[in-house]
């Protein structure tokens, strides 16, 4: 088999052209199309997640839903005063990514926050308050059907 480094080069590619790949499954070097390859880079990035934005001016007791499944969500809580409590309820597990991300932040107190895992199997690591300096940020994991605390 040629070596690749022995192998002309050229600048004039087209779809149908074919490059070397080791494949990790069956432990040998087999070819792909250069169009095959650019689809695959395509899914590849395509998958990743948007993030939006979700601003929210609830009052004590509120619930306060995360609109977006499938996606990032950053939710920024804000109001004039403490809030005595409220609840936030997480994208429902059935619509939820693998690795999406709530990230929660505070412009006032709120003495008593709870989650509803809307699905999910639990919340861990969620704080029980929040305050202008105490964002979190959880993250789903499909395989064990939870959201994790991970900052």
């Amino acid at each position: 088999m040629t070596q690749i480094n022995q192998l002309s080069s050229t600048d004039d590619l087209s779809g149908s052209d074919l490059v070397p790949v080791w494949s990790q499954t069956n432990g040998d070097t087999r070819k792909v199309s250069l169009t095959n390859l650019a689809k695959q880079v395509q899914t590849l990035n395509s998958t990743s997640l948007t993030e939006v934005t979700q601003f929210e001016t609830p009052t004590t007791g509120a619930v306060v839903p995360i609109n977006a499944n499938g996606v990032n969500t950053l939710l920024i809580i804000s109001g004039a005063s403490t809030l005595a409590s409220l609840t936030i309820t997480l994208p429902a597990a059935a619509g939820a990514v693998d690795g999406q991300d709530v990230a929660i932040t505070s412009a006032i107190t709120v003495t008593t926050v709870t989650y509803n895992a809307n699905g999910a199997t639990a919340v861990t690591g969620g704080q029980t308050s929040l305050s202008t300096t105490t964002p979190l940020r959880l993250r789903y994991y499909k395989a064990s059907n939870t959201w994790y605390r991970i900052v």
